[in-house]
């Protein structure tokens, strides 16, 4: 108990609402809330509890009434009093709490009586995803779209940091600790509108650039504008799951379109959906696939939008990733009826936890997507200026150079670990671009069981079946290689090349 008297330090500002038309008596009032707020977790073993005196001025009841509750719970020993030290939560209430064989009306942690749960619609949607999109640290490998954390340049951020905290008392700099413009710190914008036209041929203004918390939030933002609950949107599939969630969640109709070795089949969607109002794509590198759109589709799918008066939303997450050939001009630079919306972020080219995206509006709906994201909130002013420096003080592009020399031969490892070891169970190819591989299973395997064998080996190899939504898809496994060294690539394979022998122990194949 010491330890945690310690560590809990003062007494804590609780609050405990009463009814003061209920008959219960007020003493009561406060065992049976003591009680549940021990049982919902709220209050924790060890916690200390504020004073009577200091409770009973808090509720506004007289001291005896708290010195009543706080004496019986201490003899039902859910409270435990130390002479001159306090009154705290007992270290062991498990028996306390156990429930009564007729106890009726079971109530969850939340408070909500069972059965109680008002009509939810999205619910299972956003349910379902509470785990799988939960990454645990450090990274475990393959873990895709994952960068080299340990290899950014934390001296040089510290250096901009302090610089920037050192200049917060001039009133130049005191706007950082504003809430700032809805569309983004202006600084920022322009190192972004040089960025873009020169690394990947988007020609716009600052002022077409706003700033979000991440990718998925500019997503969010832009469909609440560009979309209706009955308007008809295309994407890919497979996809990443939260992509999928957050379409569904602004549009009843989303048409998943297949994807094959040139990314979208976008004649098909044509054809099959020719109601569709917006499409929303990965061009330069697909997710789970690792395909790019060929040059052909992009045009096709510019011409339909420009003939339907649709949007694009266009995704545009680690094109800055590329170890070989010409890049293929972004959707924007092929654009020129102003109906691409470009969407991209830094956290796949600088770190995760920075969850700064941004996205490039068209003039026609700008101002309906700044109300949008000033209803959604802001981003910190004070990353987003870091981030301004960063890029300004030729940071940004030293560290792209050095990311894509650190993982092109770690690419290079895996492939040939891959080939090594398991060439007759997969077929993987080289990417052009990104952080990422698809090892395509060449046999009858199951590729979400393979994972989760593979887990077990303490790998994060996802199964590109899992990323399906309509669409048959071969079996395979995502597996990233940015995150980690040659060496480490390589003893991941090998337990790979385990967790394909502990399956076929469990399903052994006919011939065998």
């Amino acid at each position: 108990m010491g330890s945690a008297r310690h560590r809990n330090g003062g007494a804590l500002d609780l609050m405990v609402p009463l009814d003061a038309k209920s008959e219960a008596p007020l003493y009561q009032q406060v065992c049976e809330r003591l009680t549940q707020m021990v049982a919902d977790g709220v209050l924790k073993p060890g916690m200390r509890l504020p004073s009577t005196r200091a409770l009973s001025q808090k509720l506004a009841v007289s001291r005896n009434t708290v010195l009543m509750a706080y004496e019986h719970l201490t003899l039902d020993g859910l409270l435990t009093a130390g002479r001159g030290s306090g009154t705290f939560v007992s270290s062991d209430v498990s028996a306390v709490l156990s429930p009564s064989p007729t106890s009726a009306s079971p109530v969850h942690k939340s408070g909500t009586v069972a059965g109680a749960l008002p009509e939810t619609p999205n619910l299972d949607r956003y349910q379902s995803l509470n785990q799988a999109l939960q990454l645990s640290l450090p990274a475990k490998p393959f873990r895709s779209n994952f960068p080299a954390i340990d290899a950014f340049p934390i001296r040089q951020w510290t250096e901009l940091t302090m610089r920037n905290l050192r200049n917060l008392p001039h009133s130049a700099q005191r706007e950082l600790l504003g809430e700032g413009s809805a569309s983004g710190d202006p600084a920022l914008r322009e190192a972004l509108a040089r960025h873009l036209g020169l690394a990947r041929g988007v020609q716009c203004r600052a002022d077409n650039i706003l700033i979000f918390a991440g990718a998925d939030q500019a997503l969010d933002v832009v469909l609440r504008v560009v979309i209706g609950k009955e308007d008809p949107i295309l994407c890919e599939d497979p996809c990443y799951k939260g992509t999928f969630a957050s379409l569904a969640t602004h549009s009843n109709k989303v048409y998943p379109v297949r994807v094959d070795a040139h990314g979208m089949c976008v004649e098909e969607a044509i054809a099959s959906h020719p109601d569709a109002r917006a499409a929303y794509v990965f061009p330069s590198n697909q997710f789970p696939c690792s395909v790019t759109l060929s040059i052909e589709r992009r045009r096709k799918l510019i011409d339909w939008a420009k003939m339907r008066h649709a949007w694009i939303i266009e995704a545009d997450y680690d094109s800055e990733l590329r170890y070989s050939g010409r890049p293929l001009p972004s959707l924007h630079t092929l654009d020129e009826n102003n109906l691409v919306i470009h969407i991209g972020t830094f956290g796949k080219v600088l770190f995760p936890s920075l969850r700064l995206g941004y996205a490039v509006v068209p003039d026609a709906i700008l101002e309906a997507c700044v109300g949008a994201r000033a209803v959604a909130g802001r981003y910190p002013m004070f990353d987003q200026r870091l981030t301004s420096d960063f890029m300004n003080s030729g940071y940004f592009s030293r560290h792209l150079a050095r990311m894509r020399k650190l993982y092109a031969p770690r690419q290079t490892a895996l492939l040939d670990a891959l080939n090594k070891q398991l060439g007759e169970r997969i077929t993987v190819a080289p990417v052009e671009t990104g952080m990422q591989v698809a090892a395509w299973l060449k046999g009858a395997e199951d590729d979400v069981v393979l994972s989760q064998i593979a887990a077990a080996q303490g790998l994060e190899a996802n199964a590109i079946s899992s990323y399906a939504i309509e669409t048959p898809i071969q079996s395979g496994l995502v597996l990233g290689f940015a995150a980690f060294s040659e060496e480490e690539i390589r003893t991941a394979v090998l337990a790979l090349k385990q967790a394909f022998a502990i399956y076929d122990g469990r399903h052994p194949h006919p011939s065998k």
